[in-house]
């Protein structure tokens, strides 16, 4: 009997799951990979969290709040459609802590989603070392990176997608192997990386994060070897490109890492 943690992406779209209002932005292919998950490993904690929720029909995590009729903390910035189960917060490092313990969220938590289009990685890193632990992770990444290139955009206060600095391009967020040398201090281990939705729209670049604790097989224990199996090709979406010869004057995968290289940080 094979392992539920084996072949992840069987189960990609396989239950339903929620959409956000703009289809081109749907991340389903999450939906049944968590519930797939959840149904083997079980709730623990009763207890979710999304950073940068966009919409309750949007968020990864109100599948399992609805299956499991658990209860959640689903954070944005903007809360566009004024969805009153959305708590509009604009999250920062040094102030997601306060905003976590004043909403009285738990520290132990079965499912955290982060997507904030920018500052990611440092507000997951203030997360975590302000003692908060959750089962599972699902966090967006920039994919322009190579597999042994740990960068990260420098910290900004207020960076948004569409600012001026950021400018709907690449120059945005962190590469998966920052996240994963971040996580693996935390006791996580890189499990999926969802490169594409249910309908085959390769419009996706999420990875999945477990308690090293659910591998009991040691399946993904050692690291290089799974980031290189789970991602093996770089690539821009393509919905940054326009971005990017807007602020790099070029579409060239290449010559944009080059100069993102030169103002992000090795972490």
């Amino acid at each position: 009997m094979k392992h539920f943690l084996q072949d992840l992406e069987d189960y990609i779209g396989e239950i339903g799951g929620h959409r956000s209002d703009n289809d081109s932005t749907t991340e389903d292919g999450n939906h049944g990979i968590a519930l797939h998950i959840f149904d083997n490993i079980g709730i623990q904690y009763g207890y979710v969290l999304d950073i940068g929720a966009f919409s309750y029909k949007g968020s990864n995590v109100t599948p399992i709040m609805d299956k499991y009729n658990i209860d959640g903390l689903l954070l944005d910035g903007a809360n566009k459609y004024k969805d009153e189960r959305i708590t509009k917060v604009w999250l920062e490092p040094g102030n997601v802590v306060n905003i976590l313990k004043s909403h009285d969220c738990p520290k132990n938590l079965d499912y955290i989603s982060i997507d904030i289009d920018n500052m990611d990685y440092w507000v997951l890193k203030s997360v975590l070392e302000g003692g908060y632990s959750s089962n599972l992770i699902v966090l967006e990444f920039n994919p322009i990176f190579n597999n042994d290139e740990p960068y990260s955009k420098k910290y900004k206060k207020n960076a948004k997608k569409n600012d001026g600095e950021t400018a709907l391009s690449s120059n945005y967020g962190a590469s998966l192997h920052a996240f994963q040398k971040l996580l693996s201090n935390y006791g996580y281990r890189l499990i999926h990386v969802v490169l594409q939705n249910e309908h085959n729209q390769p419009s996706s670049n999420n990875a999945f994060f477990i308690k090293d604790e659910f591998d009991t097989d040691n399946l993904f224990q050692n690291g290089v070897t799974t980031i290189n199996k789970l991602f093996s090709t770089p690539f821009v979406e393509v919905f940054k490109q326009k971005g990017n010869k807007s602020k790099f004057k070029t579409t060239d995968m290449n010559v944009v890492k080059d100069n993102l290289i030169k103002s992000f940080v090795k972490v």
